[in-house]
């Protein structure tokens, strides 16, 4: 469900968020960076989703994948459209699928998680804060630049 959501999510992203990225956090920013950005997302949610899927339900597996896949992209991924969407006080590309798709999901996954001893209360605050940092970082170099070498940037 959740690739599926992805997908949906950069659908909607898709026509206007380049124009978007470039109003509000770098001209540079181009729809090549922003296929590139979806396409490793993507790819690694899947592969993520899939190793998930194969191991049998342990914690520290869950745990990992709550942190780094899951948690960065569906919590955190709605607190930026959210967040820009109040800043700039117009609509943010993937704010519609952030709202209506991903928090449900990250609400209800981290319900069953929580009711299967697959994590704890502490866990779960704690993969946030990992997911977080990792969605900050991601957003920094992938749409600001900030912190990455003008060579790297489209090369």
């Amino acid at each position: 469900m959740f690739l599926v959501a992805f997908a949906l999510h950069v659908l909607e992203e898709a026509p206007e968020f380049t124009a978007w990225a470039r109003r509000h956090a770098s001209e540079r920013y181009t729809q090549r960076d922003f296929a590139r950005n979806n396409a490793l997302g993507l790819g690694i949610t899947g592969a993520a989703t899939c190793i998930l899927a194969r191991s049998s339900p342990r914690r520290r597996v869950f745990c990992v994948y709550y942190s780094t896949a899951f948690t960065q992209r569906a919590l955190f991924n709605t607190v930026f459209h959210a967040g820009t969407t109040i800043a700039w006080r117009e609509y943010s590309p993937g704010i519609i699928t952030s709202l209506t798709l991903f928090l449900p999901l990250w609400w209800r996954l981290t319900r069953l998680a929580l009711d299967d001893g697959l994590i704890t209360r502490r866990g779960a605050v704690l993969g946030s804060a990992v997911g977080g940092t990792i969605h900050a970082g991601a957003v920094a170099q992938q749409v600001f630049f900030i912190g990455v070498p003008e060579a790297r940037r489209h090369g």
